[in-house]
């Protein structure tokens, strides 16, 4: 075999070679992870929120998260996060929901409450009808109380009055207006406009809707709704794991996210709608109690070894001089 073609089988082999070496390596360079582009959030505690609801498993993917109204009730925006399984929080941004949130209430109750319909105003000799209304929860935020009627001509003087529960308030255990608006339409031909009244938050599950009929029929309400304004978390699921929606933390400010530098970008991702499950609220007092228990245990234990040194410390006679020679 000639030189020329010893070093051309050695070069035959050494492709070979390398082949099957790029063959094996390439398959695994391709199952390693890449790095994020994206920036991730630091640690955080779960267990230091007041509520905490879980985000099932979903598709790896820029993400949609609508606020709803315990979200909203129970939190003041700020001190809303999104936690992994491990403790790190996932960065998100705060969109305005240009949909606002819509809540049907019960029917409204008529009730027989003379001294609600003659404290909502000084003038006598009308007739009020009052109303009772249920709100979902205590603690509701800022929102609109809209009030419709089949009725095509009248004019009414309308008043929401509370009874807030919290003994904090000075003005608790009696009945406060907390809205008032006037109703009026003239037009036989078309349906009435809906009445819109601005409440603020309410602190509690009752309330008294008031209506002055002057000397009317009471005016037919038909079902009260609310609406709220609301907002969108919008972030990005790196894996298939359950995410944790977490909120009610007093003293945490809003998050400062690097990933607001893309949000040009990446508002304009197409997004998948997840949902969080019911709220739960975290029992701080016992997720605390067994390092309170291993703290006052280790404690109590050097306590009684130090004593225990001590007593026998105390028992123990000092050494005996040694005899001297007589």
């Amino acid at each position: 075999m000639t030189r020329g073609a010893s070093d051309s089988t050695r070069l035959v082999a050494a492709a070979a070679a390398a082949t099957v070496l790029v063959s094996a390596f390439v398959p695994v360079a391709l199952a390693q992870p890449a790095a994020s582009p994206l920036p991730g959030g630091a640690r955080i505690d779960r267990s230091s929120f007041e509520h905490q609801r879980r985000i099932p498993p979903g598709p790896p993917g820029v993400a949609s998260l609508r606020l709803d109204l315990p979200v909203l009730a129970h939190s003041r925006l700020a001190d809303v996060r999104l936690i992994t399984g491990d403790g790190f929080q996932v960065p998100y941004l705060l969109q305005e929901d240009p949909v606002p949130l819509r809540i049907e209430l019960p029917p409204l109750v008529v009730v027989d409450e003379r001294e609600v319909s003659d404290g909502v105003s000084q003038r006598r000799g009308r007739e009020r009808t009052v109303h009772a209304i249920t709100f979902p929860l205590a603690g509701m935020p800022p929102c609109d109380l809209i009030l419709e009627t089949n009725s095509r001509v009248f004019e009414r003087e309308v008043t929401v009055v509370v009874k807030e529960d919290d003994p904090r308030r000075r003005d608790a255990g009696r009945w406060q207006t907390r809205a008032w608006g006037s109703w009026r339409h003239a037009d036989p031909d078309t349906p009435a406009t809906p009445l819109i009244l601005r409440l603020p938050t309410v602190g509690a599950t009752t309330g008294r809707v008031v209506v002055d009929e002057g000397d009317n029929r009471p005016l037919p309400i038909e079902r009260p709704r609310l609406e709220l304004r609301t907002y969108r978390l919008r972030f990005v699921r790196e894996t298939q794991d359950e995410v944790w929606l977490v909120y009610g933390r007093a003293g945490l400010s809003a998050p400062r996210y690097d990933l607001a530098l893309l949000e040009s970008r990446f508002s304009r991702a197409e997004a998948s709608e997840v949902a969080a499950e019911p709220e739960q609220r975290t029992d701080q007092g016992v997720t605390a109690w067994p390092s309170k228990i291993l703290f006052w245990g280790i404690l109590a234990a050097a306590s009684v070894a130090l004593l225990a040194l001590v007593a026998r410390l105390i028992r123990t006679p000092p050494d005996a001089s040694p005899p001297t020679p007589t």
